[in-house]
């Protein structure tokens, strides 16, 4: 462990009020639960991420003039904790260079590049905080304020607009986790209902297997440690088998309803999507080492009909897709390596040790890797690294689940030998 120290006496810093209401700002670009779109204009929606490097670059210049050097964690081991994502950032951000400075292309994945450093940048700030899981616990509140506004609209405007559409891994795990961790039993069962409801008032494809995922797995941790804690072996065997029937029975029905209510159900407007997959597989098959380097356009000009756009230019929303087909497998790789230890870690910790932690942490650590989890999901089918204030939001939770892992793991320690 890097961090030698916790200190959860301490209080939050001036920086990091300001850091918390530029986030604020961001994640209303971000989520846009008013529709407002402003992560669509030109110039604004650059407003958000601006306001957040200025306050990070205070951030930096004061954690070096004032560290503490028993809890410091360099810059030098943050490169080195999240090196592969480093490398898949260095990869992008250098492809899409090329292609903007030399091929004239102004369609890039330079947005991807860049906003992927939030993770570490993130991580490092997170880490280095005089009270890391207060800082966390701060975070974690202004996304779940955005979350709870975002499905009250969605509520207003019940199976009418998609409010936060390709934003369910912002909004619905946030909502769940809000009020299935409170210390009150009821709150389990209000918090998948909540997630269901806004789910139909949704009606999207995404957002159900979202909640259909961000479900199962509240519930199943539940189960398990109930189950891991029984002695009587035949009740304990009875109630697993009685718990997988539950399970198949649950996804039989949500099966019957796709097959039988189609009519009442999301198309997904397969039309386009397979069309525009099949033209980033057949790039990545024609260079699957390397792909384009990420030096051609991060879009896509969609011929098969005209689509209710300025331009037929548009993107193939599917954001491992378009990694393997600039980057093909060597992105690829990169890219999961720096991401699937992290959440395994961090499941890890929550699934053997999580119920040794407070309620309050256990929400903290839980809600950052449900919805760094969901976002492998969302972004399988839906553009949103390349969108500035998304990809922020996005990246800056895989940095809080490093860090929440950490210091979680080292307050159980702590605790163990006390």
């Amino acid at each position: 462990m890097m961090v030698t120290n916790v200190k959860q006496s301490a209080s939050l810093e001036m920086t990091d009020y300001f850091f918390l209401f530029s986030l604020f700002i961001m994640l209303f670009w971000a989520i846009d639960p008013l529709m407002v779109g402003l992560d669509m204009i030109a110039g604004v929606k650059r407003l958000p991420t601006l306001l957040l490097f200025m306050n990070l670059a205070f951030i930096v210049v004061g954690r070096l003039m004032f560290r503490n050097r028993s809890t410091y964690v360099s810059f030098r081991a943050t490169l080195k904790e999240m090196r592969y994502l480093v490398a898949f950032s260095a990869m992008v951000i250098v492809g899409s260079l090329y292609a903007r400075e030399v091929k004239g292309i102004e369609e890039t994945f330079l947005t991807m590049g860049v906003f992927t450093l939030m993770a570490p940048i993130t991580y490092w700030y997170t880490i280095n905080s005089m009270a890391p899981m207060k800082l966390l616990r701060a975070i974690l509140i202004v996304y779940t304020f955005w979350a709870v506004v975002a499905s009250g609209m969605q509520l207003g405007f019940f199976r009418v607009i998609e409010i936060f559409h390709s934003r369910e891994h912002l909004v619905l795990p946030a909502l769940g986790t809000f009020l299935y961790f409170l210390p009150w039993k009821a709150g389990r069962v209000l918090g998948i209902a909540m997630v269901v409801l806004v789910a139909i008032a949704t009606n999207k494809n995404t957002g159900y297997i979202i909640t259909v995922f961000v479900c199962g797995y509240l519930v199943s941790l539940t189960f398990f440690r109930r189950w891991r804690s029984m002695k009587d072996r035949l009740l304990s065997t009875t109630l697993l088998l009685a718990f997988v029937a539950g399970i198949l029975m649950a996804l039989a029905t949500v099966w019957v309803g796709y097959t039988y209510f189609d009519d009442d159900m999301p198309t997904g407007n397969p039309e386009y999507r397979l069309y525009t997959y099949d033209i980033a597989w057949q790039r990545f098959l024609s260079s699957p080492i390397w792909g384009t380097l990420f030096s051609e356009s991060a879009v896509v000009y969609f011929s098969k009909f005209d689509v209710a756009a300025s331009t037929q230019y548009l993107p193939t929303h599917s954001d491992p897709l378009d990694i393997m087909a600039h980057g093909g497998v060597i992105a690829l790789a990169l890219w999961l390596m720096a991401i699937v230890p992290v959440l395994w870690r961090a499941f890890t910790m929550a699934s053997l040790y999580g119920g040794e932690l407070s309620w309050s942490d256990e929400w903290v650590h839980q809600s950052f890797l449900l919805m760094a989890f969901t976002a492998l999901l969302v972004c399988m089918f839906n553009p949103i690294y390349n969108v500035p204030n998304l990809a922020t939001a996005n990246w800056m939770v895989l940095g809080c689940v490093l860090t929440s892992t950490q210091v979680c793991t080292r307050m159980l320690q702590q605790e163990r030998r006390s």
